[in-house]
């Protein structure tokens, strides 16, 4: 779930409703835990690190002498940073019924009228490879708070063991002799949902496995590293499995096929401003919110550049994967390309994208090798802000479900250059962070749920002025 930050610093019971049987996230909070006995808690409550100061040891050593904790431990769970801070409070404060436990991850339950809080991730590998599942096990099992709770190299009998095991979330091999990732995540979201990263090597043939992976309910998907890509690994796969936590559920499914035709019928228009460009960006959760969004959208529509953060090779099998269930064009971005209509061009990974005139004066893809920007490759910021530039086009922009922030700063520059502006709303992304940004710092004109975004664009783009 994610964290109800009204709750901050509210005293949460066993006794009261609550939303129990989930985990969420903490990686810039802190939860305050009092126990009475092993993993059984009296109740909790959710801090910002700089709300933890003396003044605070101060008042949980009042709070341990109190009739409704009289006699109880208390549990500060936290980021590793600030564990100095912490140790330097306890010792100064003279506490001694406080202990710290780093950890992001914190999983809430119940029983006999008390709560149990979890502060492990459990995790659980599928994959045939003993080399890969040597290093994973020594990714989870080198972090404090990941415990990892089995290693199947049999993918016949994963589902059940899968679901005897219950882990928090499953990495899933994506190429496995006798039945393939598809095949077991297929059968797994049958009976229960999991959050599911797939594994995968950088081919075309496992670029098309893992986005029907996708658009069949896993989470997100990992590339296999190289021997220097291994501490980049470990920080995705850490970050990737914390934001499959938070999620929480499924992510949107496609819509049906028989939906598709009257989905299509909404549009508003049936001709646009000759210089109108939409332009969209996205990360985590993207391939999927993008397909069902786009899905929907009638035949005819203005040239479209799409930037979702993705390795080389699988941009274009996410080309291909969109290209499948739309009625227009849908390729990988090329160097030259020439602009037009009824057009999806998908920024090729590991490269940044705008738009350059050509030699006949009209608009064309550019496709360079220019450093990253946010640390991503191809960028929604890099490609925004470059467009604000294009003062005799018009844009319809937005950005859609991702961690981070990038393309916040770049739909401002946008909006300001008289673009309209949307983002995706937190009901339906997977990971509210690039939409989030995009709203707060005013880039985002609108907010919608990825069921209207295809009418966002049409909405907008009826409103241009030719």
């Amino acid at each position: 779930m994610r964290w109800d930050l009204t709750l901050n610093k509210k005293w949460i019971v066993a006794e009261r409703a609550h939303a129990l049987g989930d985990s969420f996230t903490i990686v810039n909070q802190c939860v305050l835990v009092a126990k009475r006995s092993g993993v059984l808690v009296e109740g909790f409550s959710v801090f910002d690190p700089k709300d933890i100061t003396a003044a605070f040891m101060k008042r949980v050593q009042e709070r341990g002498q109190s009739a409704e904790l009289k006699g109880s431990t208390f549990e500060l769970i936290g980021p590793q940073y600030l564990a100095p801070h912490v140790d330097k409070l306890v010792k100064d404060c003279k506490v001694s019924n406080i202990t710290y436990v780093t950890s992001p991850f914190v999983h809430v339950s119940q029983t006999n009228g008390k709560f149990a809080l979890r502060t492990k991730l459990r995790v659980l590998n599928v994959d045939d490879s003993p080399v890969l599942l040597k290093l994973l096990n020594h990714v989870f099992s080198s972090q404090g708070w990941v415990e990892n709770v089995g290693q199947i190299t049999n993918p016949m009998d994963a589902v059940e063991k899968i679901l005897a095991l219950n882990p928090d979330v499953v990495t899933l091999d994506i190429q496995m002799p006798g039945k393939n990732g598809l095949q077991v995540l297929k059968e797994l979201l049958a009976v229960r949902y999991f959050p599911v990263l797939m594994i995968s090597s950088l081919s075309m043939e496992d670029g098309s496995l893992v986005f029907n992976a996708l658009n069949a309910g896993a989470f997100d998907y990992i590339q296999k590293p190289t021997a220097e890509e291994r501490a980049s690994f470990t920080d995705d796969i850490l970050s990737k499995s914390l934001s499959a936590v938070e999620a929480g559920v499924a992510p949107v499914a496609l819509p049906k096929e028989s939906s598709r035709p009257a989905l299509r019928s909404l549009s508003l228009i049936t001709s646009y401003p000759p210089n109108l460009v939409w332009a969209i960006g996205s990360s985590t959760g993207g391939t999927q919110a993008i397909t069902r969004a786009f899905s929907m959208l009638p035949r005819m529509i203005p040239p479209t550049l799409i930037v979702q953060h993705i390795p080389p090779i699988f941009s274009r099998a996410f080309a291909e994967s969109l290209a499948a269930v739309c009625p227009f064009k849908v390729k990988e971005a090329a160097h030259g390309d020439a602009l037009e209509a009824n057009c999806v061009y998908i920024a090729p990974g590991g490269k940044q994208m705008t738009l350059e005139r050509a030699a006949s004066g009209r608009y064309a893809i550019a496709i360079n090798d220019d450093e990253p920007v946010n640390r991503f490759k191809p960028s929604v910021d890099y490609l925004f802000n470059r467009l604000a530039t294009k003062t005799d086009l018009q844009f319809v922009a937005g950005v859609l479900t991702g961690m981070g922030r990038d393309g916040s700063a770049g739909l401002l520059a946008l909006r300001n250059a008289g673009a309209r502006t949307f983002a995706q709303d937190e009901s339906s992304s997977v990971v509210y962070g690039m939409p989030k940004a995009a709203f707060e710092n005013g880039g985002a004109e609108q907010v919608c749920h990825i069921d209207d975004v295809a009418q966002q664009l049409l909405k907008f783009s009826a409103n241009s002025k030719a």
